[in-house]
């Protein structure tokens, strides 16, 4: 992921930890406060940097007339 989204990204073995825990949430409410928990800790540079690169990411998508890119 890092290859494509940049050093700031998620790490394919976070997002993977991330996701299996999904699994184990037997209400939606236990999912949305986590969910909640999580964005509210990530600093302002993730969200701005994670805006910043957003052109040259669409731009990729363009480049491969739409292909999605993993």
């Amino acid at each position: 992921m890092c290859r494509v989204y940049g050093e700031s990204a998620v790490s394919r073995q976070t997002a993977a930890n991330w996701f299996r825990r999904f699994f184990f949430f037997d209400r939606q409410e236990a999912c949305e406060n986590h969910l909640s928990r999580f964005f509210a800790q990530k600093p302002q540079k993730f969200y701005t940097d994670g805006i910043m690169v957003l052109p040259e990411k669409w731009q990729k998508v363009v480049d491969q007339n739409g292909t999605y890119l993993v």
